[in-house]
């Protein structure tokens, strides 16, 4: 309990202080739309959190499944999801139902159909056939899949129709990584609650209904307060196929999104993260330790992003986040093991600059979401979410993929404790784990800084250009409505 206290103290302190101050005037949102808004996320991730580490204990232990099935069929549904979510957004684009709002339609549908998935993943029939449970296994986990990444493409899309102030925007979208981020705090804590070697053990009527009352608790009440009040009237209605062929059109978001791919290089790091305090720094702790340190990256420079964007830029934060990231990289090399506490500051330090990335990715997404509408005239905010989501899976399982590469290819034997490992498998490894996100750091500043070339004044001028745009198509709307009305009623005067 001291714990969540804690975490919503740093989330008043670090967010909301520097709110009141920043947004004293000009505000279009709500101080209780921004908390629901950010809970949204919150219970979003808590439930991904939980999922991604219970559903091998549950598939294969509790449920005795063979587990190359299980991660055969794991691996396709996230190949299918990542290639889906473009589709998806394009989709969530085109179809937009008057009562609740384009996006807003999809939060509350999902705000449901999250938990209702979740709680059916863990009914799978304890007693039934492998063939029954492999069916239920596909059928369930495709379901929760698709309903998770449908939460997903509008939950972002949504903060560019919240407000029109680019501060005030910056902002909301900040609040997508820090609700994030309490949504694993929430996971962690429920894990700790149950306790890690005894995990096997817990009852799965009590996991899938804790679950889902946080996923419900969380995402719900954003449907009471969350608003959409920016909108672009269409000129004439835009296909399917327009849509898709603007996606690749727009190249500075895909160059941006790109880049971000390179976080596989830090998802690999983290992977084996637990292995590398425990074998190399002889106290598994120390990974608890890093965690703290993300967290406290995202509450802090989180929190306090609108100030920074509006002081260096968003591309100048990131380049000097990154510097700060190889910088704080290099002394750990030097550093001998024999004082880890010293080895584990430098590295936490160097993890709160990396989450940087996390928190500006949505405010690249938005700013090149205004540049595509100004450029091609097609707003496609849930295409563009949507491919964000898809580079971010593509690093997700690339990371994966590329750890289980470097264990094999240090000599790790699976089934062997961490610190029963050989002394050069563990040199090894604590190499790479030193290396892939000074890596990612190098990408991400190099990149930018050769390829992006928008900022802050552009978005600005975009902004007001693309909102004159959209009155002038409402007033000509409005006009022509006018004009038809009174073709009608000259019709109705002759009759």
């Amino acid at each position: 309990m001291l714990y969540i206290v804690a975490i919503f103290s740093l989330n008043r302190f670090f967010l909301w202080h520097p709110i009141e101050e920043i947004m004293a005037s000009n505000k279009q949102t709500t101080s209780a739309e921004r908390w629901t808004y950010n809970f949204y996320f919150a219970g979003q991730n808590a439930v991904y959190f939980i999922i991604e580490a219970v559903w091998a204990i549950y598939f294969v232990h509790h449920l005795s499944m063979d587990p190359s099935k299980v991660v055969l069929v794991v691996l396709v549904v996230r190949l299918f999801d990542a290639v889906n979510d473009p589709i998806l957004g394009v989709l969530m684009q085109r179809v937009r139902i008057n009562k609740w709002g384009k996006y807003k339609f999809w939060m509350n549908l999902t705000a449901v159909l999250v938990p209702i998935t979740t709680f059916t993943m863990f009914t799978i029939p304890q007693d039934g056939s492998m063939v029954v449970k492999t069916l239920y296994l596909v059928i369930t986990y495709v379901a929760w899949d698709i309903s998770y990444s449908m939460s997903e493409i509008p939950a972002f899309s949504v903060a560019t129709s919240m407000t029109t102030n680019e501060e005030e925007r910056t902002l909301v979208l900040s609040l997508t990584q820090i609700g994030s981020m309490l949504g694993t705090v929430f996971g962690v804590g429920i894990m700790l609650i149950w306790g890690g070697d005894e995990v096997s053990e817990i009852s799965w009527g009590y996991v899938r209904l804790v679950v889902a009352i946080i996923a419900v608790a969380c995402m719900i009440p954003q449907a009471f307060f969350v608003k959409e009040r920016h909108h672009v009237v269409e000129e004439q209605p835009v296909s399917f196929i327009d849509m898709l062929k603007q996606i690749p059109r727009n190249g500075q978001h895909l160059l941006i999104m790109a880049l971000y791919a390179s976080q596989a290089f830090l998802n690999a790091a983290n992977t084996f993260g637990s292995f590398v305090a425990d074998g190399v720094l002889m106290n598994r702790y120390f990974a608890e330790i890093a965690a703290i340190f993300t967290l406290f990256g995202i509450c802090l420079l989180g929190g306090y992003a609108t100030r920074i964007v509006k002081k260096l830029g968003k591309k100048r934060f990131l380049e000097y986040s990154m510097l700060a990231t190889i910088g704080l990289s290099i002394p750990a090399f030097f550093i001998p093991k024999s004082f880890p506490i010293v080895l584990v500051a430098f590295l936490g330090l160097r993890i709160a600059t990396l989450v940087v990335t996390s928190i500006l990715r949505p405010m690249f997404t938005a700013d090149c979401i205004e540049y595509g509408q100004y450029k091609l005239g097609i707003r496609n905010e849930a295409a563009s979410y949507a491919i964000q989501t898809f580079f971010n899976k593509t690093g997700d399982a690339i990371g994966h993929a590329l750890a289980l590469w470097i264990l094999a290819s240090v000599g790790w034997i699976e089934g062997v404790d961490p610190q029963a490992q050989s002394p050069g498998t563990l040199d090894a490894l604590w190499i790479w784990y030193l290396i892939l996100p000074i890596i990612m750091a190098a990408i991400m500043y190099i990149g930018p800084k050769m390829g992006y070339k928008i900022t802050e004044d552009k978005v600005a001028n975009w902004l007001k250009e693309n909102e004159k745009h959209d009155e002038n198509r409402q007033d000509a709307a409005m006009d022509r409505d006018n004009a038809d009305i009174r073709d009608v009623t000259e019709e109705l005067v002759k009759t």
